[in-house]
């Protein structure tokens, strides 16, 4: 009888210490999280007649400007060189800049505090991401 009882006492430990174990990793997970920022993509190619929209999706992101989210988000895949004013972006998400044929990437956000607080969006760089952003990336032929 002793034997019962000490085995049944020795299940219940085991069971709360997983259950605490695994408490502890849902926290953990969790936590980790709280940094990241909920940031909207969209990228247009506006170069032939007909708009097209290449990519359309939200992302998770630890990063803190936006230079450093498109460069490492593995999708966007974005490609950049560094100029006199900042980071100009010249691919993003397979849609690449050509300066020679008047084919650029702008981009702009209607929720941005750094594009609003200028009224245009700054070098990307210069632009620190927050929650909820949005942002709109467009081929345009000048």
């Amino acid at each position: 009888m002793r034997k019962h009882l000490y085995f049944g006492f020795i299940v219940v430990l085991i069971i709360l210490s997983l259950i605490v174990l695994f408490g502890e990793i849902r926290n953990s997970s969790i936590k980790s999280n709280e940094n990241e920022k909920l940031i909207k993509i969209v990228v247009k190619d506006e170069t032939s007649k007909k708009e097209k929209i290449v990519l359309k999706k939200r992302f998770y992101t630890s990063k803190n400007n936006l230079k450093d989210f498109l460069v490492k988000t593995r999708q966007l895949n974005g490609k950049v060189k560094k100029n006199e004013y900042g980071y100009l972006l010249t691919e993003i998400a397979g849609v690449k800049q050509d300066e020679k044929n008047g084919k650029w990437i702008v981009y702009e956000s209607n929720n941005n505090e750094d594009c609003l607080k200028n009224g245009v969006c700054p070098a990307i760089n210069k632009v620190k991401l927050k929650n909820g952003d949005s942002f709109t990336f467009e081929l345009k032929k000048f």
